[in-house]
């Protein structure tokens, strides 16, 4: 029975990530060559942790879990969203996301 609470628990957190996810604030539009390393800063007061979640052909290169991240392209990069989703002390959530538009050389 606990692990069926563990699911039920596990799957509203799920929903509530994607929901907060779907009706993000857009912060910026930044522009990444390919193999280029860019930093990316939430603000972080009262933010109990930060999950960043990055476009196709990007990885997230430091800084998981913490407010400022760097950010990698590789030559798969495609534009997109890099979203931070941001759980507060009181248990509320949102999700600040900068669009990344990729240029080739």
């Amino acid at each position: 029975m606990r692990d069926f609470y563990k699911g039920v628990v596990l799957l509203l957190a799920v929903l509530l990530s994607f929901q907060a996810y779907a009706f993000a604030e857009l912060v910026d539009t930044k522009t990444m060559g390919m193999s280029e390393t860019q930093s990316f800063t939430v603000p972080t007061e009262g933010v109990r942790s930060v999950t960043w979640l990055s476009p196709r052909g990007f990885k997230i290169a430091s800084g998981q879990g913490t407010g400022t991240i760097m950010l990698q392209s590789s030559f798969l990069a495609q534009d997109g969203k890099l979203s931070a989703v941001r759980l507060f002390e009181d248990g509320n959530n949102d999700t600040l996301s900068y669009q990344i538009q990729v240029y080739r050389k």
